[in-house]
């Protein structure tokens, strides 16, 4: 992927690696326990992140030759790695950093960062999604929490209806549909479910 460095170019560029020895630090810039856990993640997904194609705009959605042989992508290296990358993509979910400020800590442009979510978002979407499935009642009961002893077992999920602000749409029929009264801001709207153990078993 191409991406121009910002004007500071002597800058020292910001890296997972710089964090790696803090498991506070990772636990605060992306909400993984752990830098084994982040590397965990990264080695789940770097498979098919290798040859994954950066999204420019719905042209970019097909397969590629290189894809479809399974051969190495053409064209110029990455400007950052895959830890990296992933890395931004976390903290823009943990932190919700301005694209510019991302920019300015990585010494990429605003326009590399945006393509880069645009790219990662849907990807660990599409590649975690298996991760998150409705376990039977046995599963259920084989981690049931002490508090929960009380519901004999009942208890098979707890559901949140959560709200994330988002950008104010352009058009005026998107904002009306998107607005939150309770927020008074434009929001997602994610219904979650929980097992009684605390793992995650259904998003909207």
């Amino acid at each position: 992927m191409k991406c121009k460095l910002n004007s500071m170019e002597s800058a020292e560029r910001f890296s997972i690696h710089k964090i790696s020895h803090s498991d506070y630090l990772v636990t605060k810039y992306t909400g993984l326990p752990s830098f084994q856990h982040f590397q965990w993640l990264v080695d789940q997904v770097r498979g098919h992140a290798v040859n994954m194609q950066y999204y420019r705009g719905k042209k970019s959605t097909g397969n590629k030759k290189y894809q479809l042989n399974n051969s190495d992508k053409p064209g110029k290296a990455r400007t950052l790695s895959i830890e990296d990358e992933v890395f931004i993509t976390l903290m823009k979910l943990r932190l919700n950093l301005i694209e510019d400020h991302i920019a300015l800590r990585f010494n990429i442009s605003r326009f590399c960062v945006s393509q880069i979510l645009s790219t990662w978002l849907p990807f660990l979407a599409a590649e975690l999604k298996p991760f998150i499935y409705w376990p039977t009642q046995q599963e259920i009961l084989s981690y049931y929490p002490h508090c929960f002893k009380q519901y004999d077992g009942c208890v098979r999920c707890i559901i949140d209806c959560t709200e994330i602000r988002i950008q104010r749409p352009s058009l005026a029929l998107t904002n009306n549909a998107v607005y939150s009264q309770y927020k008074s801001s434009p929001t997602l709207k994610v219904l979650i479910g929980i097992t009684p153990g605390a793992t995650i078993s259904f998003i909207s």
